[in-house]
């Protein structure tokens, strides 16, 4: 037993499970059932924790000033078997974890450290995660990667920039990054102009094509939910004890968020 729960400390579980949601989320929409085949569901939770436990202790390992071999090795095998499984079984969407795992590593390597800047860290993590959801697609039985996937995919990496601005500001302390109002502020501004003209793209595209509004809408008004609050944040005095907590409450709030967008998935399918 201790040596399991060792395990789910060192892959950070606790830290990422939520997002799994993602791949749920793919399920539910290509099945069109709030409960998908089983075994689907097995597989995709299984491979979906390969991907984020190795990414998640990758990144905890390089942040030790001297870590152990060993332990970087068992970071770097849980993605080094997700990738033969994508291979083999789901290739339609090899090419997009391809290219996520090494971002993934050069996110966190000490040599390269992609996080430090925070531009980059955002959109990398926004791709990272929200690519979850097109593997869920493709395990709950996706026949082929059709435009509404990727552009349901594309929406959820844009939520996920959104979050992940949240993330680096509750950060800013631990990784020394100086924080006084302006600099928030200007961040903020910086971070934000680039975020809403994705969706503005995003959005243009659903238009042009004739998408389901209703997906568009939604996670738009969501987003704009996250700019209220991280301006909020940024205009009053800046504490990042209280940036943590209203990243823990919107943590809740998408989770919820998600929730509910299985039950449209049901109703437009």
């Amino acid at each position: 037993m201790n040596i399991v729960i060792s395990l789910l400390n060192f892959y950070r579980v606790k830290e990422w499970f939520y997002h799994l949601g993602f791949v749920y989320l793919g399920m539910v929409y290509v099945s069109g059932a709030i409960v998908p085949p089983v075994e689907r569901m097995i597989i995709g939770f299984f491979m979906g924790s390969l991907y984020l436990g190795g990414g998640y202790s990758y990144n905890r390992v390089c942040d030790v000033a001297r870590p152990k071999k060993s332990e970087s090795a068992l970071a770097l095998l849980s993605l080094i078997v997700f990738l033969p499984l994508n291979f083999i079984f789901y290739k339609r969407c090899l090419i997009f974890f391809l290219i996520a795992i090494p971002l993934s590593i050069v996110y966190s390597h000490p040599k390269i450290l992609f996080k430090k800047y925070h531009f980059v860290s955002i959109m990398v993590n926004g791709y990272l995660f929200g690519i979850l959801f097109l593997f869920g697609c493709v395990v709950g039985g996706a026949p082929q990667l059709s435009i509404d996937v990727l552009l349901l995919t594309l929406l959820f990496c844009t939520i996920m920039l959104a979050y992940q601005i949240i993330h680096e500001m509750s950060h800013f302390v631990e990784d020394n990054v100086a924080h006084n109002k302006k600099i928030i502020q200007k961040y903020v501004r910086e971070l934000y102009v680039c975020l809403l003209c994705i969706s503005v793209i995003v959005g243009v595209i659903y238009y042009i094509l004739g998408m389901n509004n209703l997906f568009a809408l939604s996670s738009y008004a969501f987003i704009l939910v996250f700019f209220c609050v991280v301006n909020s944040i940024a205009r009053s005095h800046f504490d990042v004890r209280i940036v943590k907590k209203k990243r823990e409450i919107l943590r809740n709030v998408g989770i919820i968020y998600g929730t509910v967008l299985c039950f449209i998935f049901l109703c437009v399918r």
